[in-house]
C-alpha cells in the first residue's frame, strides 16, 4: 500500500459493494446470504430499516476500505434532509465505540459509548474475519 496523504471527495468514495474484496467473488445476493449467516441481527435491523423507510435515499460510502484502513472502522453516510442516516442500533454486541461527525446539515441521535477492544471489522462487514 502506498504511504502518505490521500484525499477524496465524498462523491469519489464508492459504496462497499463497488469495492471488490480480493478472493471473494460473490454476487450481491450471495453476500446478503453470507451476512445473514454471520450476523442475523444486523440483517434483521437492515431489513426493518428498509421497510420503515422504503423511499430513503441514504447512501453508505466505504471510507475504511477505500483508504485501506485496518486499525479502525470508518464509514460515511449521506441522505437528503428528512431521510435517516443511521440504521438504529447500539454497539453492545460488538464491543465497539463510534464517533459521528456531521459535516453538513444537522442530525439527531441518541448514542451510548461502550468501551471495546482493538478494532476488527464487525460480523456484518463484507470483509469480516
Amino acid at each position: 500500500m502506498e504511504r502518505g496523504w490521500r484525499t477524496a471527495k465524498l462523491t469519489e468514495i464508492p459504496s462497499a459493494y463497488e469495492i471488490p474484496i480480493p478472493g471473494r467473488d460473490l454476487t450481491r445476493e450471495q453476500e446478503w446470504d453470507e451476512l445473514v449467516k454471520r450476523d442475523p441481527a444486523a440483517a434483521q435491523r437492515w431489513e426493518a430499516f428498509g421497510e420503515r423507510w422504503p423511499d430513503s435515499d441514504r447512501e453508505t460510502h466505504a471510507v475504511r476500505r477505500y483508504f485501506g484502513l485496518a486499525s479502525f472502522g470508518c464509514n460515511c453516510y449521506s441522505a437528503s434532509a428528512g431521510n435517516p442516516l443511521i440504521v438504529p442500533h447500539d454497539e453492545t454486541a460488538y464491543g465497539q465505540e463510534e464517533l459521528y461527525l456531521i459535516v453538513e446539515g444537522r442530525a439527531d441521535r441518541k448514542t451510548h459509548a461502550v468501551p471495546g477492544r482493538a478494532y476488527e471489522p464487525p460480523a456484518w462487514s463484507r470483509d469480516a474475519r
